[in-house]
């Protein structure tokens, strides 16, 4: 790894502290409304109904960790795509035209930094009809190839 690639890094890990930390704060000061689109909890969150946000550990399927506990989903949405890493490996390596599309998207996944491969770990789930976020939530804390699992809370800046 060049001293660019190395600066970039941590330039990009200082950022998104930063930025977690200003939404932590900001989330933590600002009052959530009760919009048909926020479910309210009594004496508790508010958040979009049927959604939750998940970081997979490295190495698995979402769908195949979600099926193995019992939660249907609707929808799977990364976080942050791989598809411009992938572009940028082909790009980048001829010899990419050879091998098959497992073999690049694993390439270009292992040469992404660190904090791409977390955020591209992460999902928002859309559960199926009758799911509930709560029990969703609880059994996917409890799942070993879980990072973490939470309702998708909602904020409203007033």
């Amino acid at each position: 790894m060049n001293a660019n690639t190395v600066i970039k890094s941590v330039v990009l890990v200082v950022g998104f502290t930063a930025l977690a930390l200003f939404f932590n704060d900001l989330v933590n000061s600002v009052v959530v409304d009760g919009s048909s689109a926020i479910v309210e909890q009594s004496n508790g969150p508010q958040y979009a109904p049927g959604e939750i946000l998940v970081k997979f550990k490295e190495g698995v399927d979402p769908r195949d960790i979600l099926r193995s506990a019992g939660i249907e989903s609707k929808e799977i949405r990364r976080i942050h795509t791989i598809k411009p890493a992938v572009t940028r490996y082909k790009k980048d390596h001829p010899e990419a035209a050879a091998m098959t599309d497992e073999e690049v998207f694993a390439a270009a996944y292992n040469d992404l930094p660190e904090v791409e491969k977390s955020l591209y770990r992460s999902c928002e789930v859309t559960l199926s009809e009758g799911m509930n976020v709560e029990e969703a939530v609880t059994k996917l804390k409890q799942n070993p190839h879980i990072e973490y699992a939470e309702p998708n809370r909602s904020a409203h800046i007033m």
